[in-house]
């Protein structure tokens, strides 16, 4: 598999707390009195021991704190100790779940954050490049590498509290012997230093890890699309095999990286295990160290060695996810350097009174690619009927996206009553457009929430009367009416019923421009009639587009065009008595 890792932007990380700033605050804080009770409770421990030992008061730190214990009004007895060491572990204990609480709250928030500043980014990116990524990448990212940039802020903040309780412990260590304390404090960073290339070896498989997700995703996507499919060729297997092969990538992957962990962690018990028995011996043979001190430094080598483990794997935890946060924020910024302008409030919406018209408009997806339009004229009379025809391919949902604003040519300009929209302008214009394609969308919840996703204020004598002019009268029959709750995706309902309910959300919104994306490709004639009257009824309120072949439209339509190749020819014009004009 190509990997190409970049270096992690650590930046990323401080950017990201910092706007939570409070809240990290707060675990920082607690974070560091729970670890500072630590380093109590264990500087607590050499008196307690030197009371049970005939070397009690020997060494000048376990003077200095017998003498801080008179001078706090507490004599160095047994059971004041005994108490005075339970009062700081209880209180210690207190801070630490409060940390534990704050670390989680800030955790989760971090991800709702980056979870709706990547959902906001993509809903104001310009249509051009969205539609040039898969939807799988986008799925991948808002799903499986979000939930990955969550294990990285975790791994952060377990690092933050690994680092406070080192640091809690080589403290005491260097109180109690600056000398030894500095000698552990560097083999503490040599360790470290020396286990980098684990760290490094992580990352690689953090970034192959999400390329393999995205490939995973994709294609789960193509799998679950295309069950039908796949059984009436039989290819079942095949796809399986696919499927099991990507599954099987990852799998090795995480395993690598198990192993990576595993040995990393098995290799600090080793250096631990040789630490603390070096460090006895020559505290017993040579340095002539007290027992109680001893005990403390051995107690405090024993805590050492796991939290330097600790810290290790979460470094490559860290360096494993590091990639999934640096994808989503690359994502967010992409995003908004195509990020649309957000017209104000005030400002009213679009209305044409005399027409809509392409002029001279020339479309291309790709520099090097043939031209998706290329220089179309096209005049849409306000209310007039319009058909659109033309091979797969020829151009006319490019046309479409054009006309509502979706797409900004190349060259030539979308004009409304012969003025040319500019791209806050052409935003705008979008509020008074209705789009249905051949593929519509119904969403989970009731037939009253789907329709109100057009018109959310629309009453119920707005919402049935454009369920009849859909031809969509079969709601009528349905006991809860509105309420009726259809499912996720409508499943349950013929295509042909998915198009109606989908043609009265477009009629709903009572657009200025309605335009329909072969609309009836599922209906029968009878319904396909029906829906051509109701068009006919609306002729002279809204100016229609109509795309594709079906010759039901072509007796309603004011004009035909055909597109060929991305050119656009004006094939036929009916005369006769021209709709009214309204105001939409």
């Amino acid at each position: 598999m190509n990997i190409t890792p970049s270096k992690p932007d650590r930046r990323i990380l401080f950017q990201l707390f910092a706007r939570r700033i409070r809240l990290t605050s707060v675990v920082i804080l607690l974070n560091i009195v729970s670890m500072f009770g630590d380093g109590i409770g264990l500087m607590l421990l050499i008196p307690l021991l030197g009371s049970l030992t005939s070397e009690a008061t020997t060494g000048d730190f376990t003077e200095k704190i017998i003498s801080f214990l008179i001078e706090l009004g507490m004599q160095p007895k047994l059971g004041n100790i005994i108490v005075l060491f339970l009062i700081i572990i209880s209180l210690r204990a207190v801070f630490q779940a409060a940390r534990d609480c704050a670390s989680v709250r800030l955790r989760t928030l971090l991800v709702d954050d980056l979870r709706h500043n990547v959902m906001a980014a993509l809903l104001k990116a310009e249509w051009s490049w969205v539609s040039q990524h898969k939807d799988s990448k986008h799925a991948n990212l808002l799903l499986t590498e979000l939930k990955r940039a969550g294990v990285c802020f975790y791994s952060a903040l377990s690092l933050l509290t690994t680092i406070s309780g080192l640091g809690a412990f080589l403290f005491v260590a260097l109180c109690l012997d600056p000398t030894r304390g500095a000698v552990i404090l560097a083999i503490t960073i040599g360790l470290l230093a020396a286990f980098a290339k684990f760290r490094r070896h992580a990352g690689l498989l953090g970034h192959e890890e999400m390329q393999v997700n995205e490939i995973l995703h994709n294609t789960t996507q193509e799998i679950v699309s295309s069950l039908k499919l796949s059984k009436i060729l039989g290819s079942q297997a095949s796809q399986l095999n696919s499927f099991s092969t990507t599954a099987k990538d990852l799998r090795h992957n995480q395993i690598r990286f198990a192993l990576v962990s595993s040995i990393a962690r098995e290799l600090f018990i080793c250096v631990g295990a040789v630490l603390m028995a070096g460090y006895v011996y020559l505290g017993v043979s040579l340095w002539q160290i007290s027992l109680a001190e001893l005990l403390v430094m051995v107690v405090i080598l024993a805590r050492l060695i796991p939290m330097l483990s600790a810290c290790q794997q979460q470094l490559q935890r860290l360096a494993n996810t590091h990639p999934s946060l640096d994808a989503v924020q690359k994502l967010i910024a992409d995003a908004k350097l195509w990020e649309e302008p957000i017209p104000p409030a005030c400002l009213p919406t679009i209305h044409p009174k005399r027409s809509v018209a392409l002029k001279n408009v020339t479309l291309r997806y790709q520099p090097d690619m043939a031209p998706a339009l290329n220089q179309v004229n096209i005049e849409l009379p306000f209310g007039s009927i319009t058909m659109v025809s033309g091979q797969s391919g020829a151009g006319k949902t490019t046309l479409a996206d054009v006309l509502m604003g979706i797409f900004l040519p190349d060259d030539g300009i979308l004009c409304i009553d012969d003025k040319p929209l500019d791209t806050m302008q052409r935003v705008r214009w979008r509020q008074s457009v209705s789009y249905v394609p051949q593929e519509v969308t119904i969403y989970s919840g009731t037939l009253r929430s789907n329709l109100a996703r057009a018109y959310p204020t629309a009453t119920d004598f707005q919402m049935n009367a454009a369920l009849m002019a859909a031809a969509a009268d079969f709601t009528q029959q349905w006991p809860a009416g509105l309420d009726t709750l259809i499912g996720p995706g409508g499943r349950q309902l013929s295509g042909g019923e998915r198009q109606r309910l989908a043609l009265a959300r477009g009629i709903l919104r009572q657009p200025c421009l309605l335009i329909l994306d072969e609309v009836t490709s599922s209906l029968d004639p009878e319904n396909e009639a029906a829906i051509c009257n109701s068009l006919e009824r609306l002729a002279g309120k809204v100016t229609i587009v109509i795309l594709g072949h079906r010759t039901a439209f072509s007796s309603i339509a004011t004009k035909h065009y055909v597109l060929n190749a991305g050119n656009c020819q004006l094939a036929s014009v009916h005369l006769g008595e021209k709709p009214k004009a309204w105001t939409c």
